[in-house]
């Protein structure tokens, strides 16, 4: 785990704990005010450009890591202040795209995979109703989010990134499979109520039509196009 606002270049040690009211904090992570939103976008891209990255098969320069970025809003500190917390995953890799890799490469894709693979969890046990807690701490990526996954007052939202290339068909359909288990996702101590399907109109079968029944049908048929037949 690295601090991406430390731009000193010196080796830190961030830890990730939990204080009694069960808030995951980083310890050691740098903290940096904003005044205004160009001071906000400036910190974001100044610490993306100290992320991991990799060129791979598909990609130059291949985000090798995740990234998290908490943003607390307002003056006042405290239990209670709004977070606004962002999440950019490093895309999973395919065994075939890493088959040129060398062992570091294969390495980090299979971290990067477990973690997905952990978040996924995490969501599919939200939607769950079986009352099970999420698996946070499968991954440091969960532990550091569990927040999101433990609060009732968190509000998450998926968002996948898909390529119009044919060549990159199978990325976006595993992107869009990945965004579709997360489709819906409620906690599990939320309130749910059964919702009855509609049920189709009973229409009667045309085997029991009358005459009548029949003639109407034609003088509605085909917008109205088939009338002058239902004399």
């Amino acid at each position: 785990m690295r601090d991406l606002l430390d731009t000193s270049g010196a080796a830190k040690e961030l830890k990730v704990m939990e204080d009694k009211e069960h808030r995951t904090h980083v310890l050691g992570a740098t903290a940096r005010a904003a005044g205004s939103p160009d001071e906000l976008l400036e910190l974001m891209r100044s610490a993306q450009a100290h992320r991991a990255t990799r060129a791979t098969q598909v990609n130059d320069a291949s985000s090798r890591s995740h990234a998290v970025y908490r943003i607390y809003l307002g003056a006042a500190a405290g239990p209670g202040r709004p977070v606004l917390t962002l999440v950019d995953c490093a895309g999973s890799e395919r065994r075939e795209d890493s088959s040129h890799h060398d062992f570091q490469s294969r390495k980090d894709a299979a971290e990067i995979n477990s973690t997905i693979f952990a978040l996924k969890e995490c969501f599919r046990v939200m939607r769950s109703s079986k009352g099970q807690q999420p698996p946070y701490r499968d991954s440091l990526l969960t532990r550091v989010l569990s927040d999101s996954f433990a609060s009732d007052r968190a509000l998450i939202v998926a968002i996948g990134t898909v390529s119009p290339s044919a060549t990159d068909t199978e990325h976006s359909i595993g992107t869009l499979r990945a965004l579709q288990q997360l489709q819906g996702t409620q906690m599990a101590f939320e309130v749910r109520e059964d919702v009855a399907r509609p049920r189709a109109n009973d229409l009667p079968h045309p085997r029991t039509w009358s005459e009548e029944d029949v003639r109407r049908w034609v003088s509605a048929a085909a917008g109205g196009r088939a009338s002058a037949h239902a004399a």
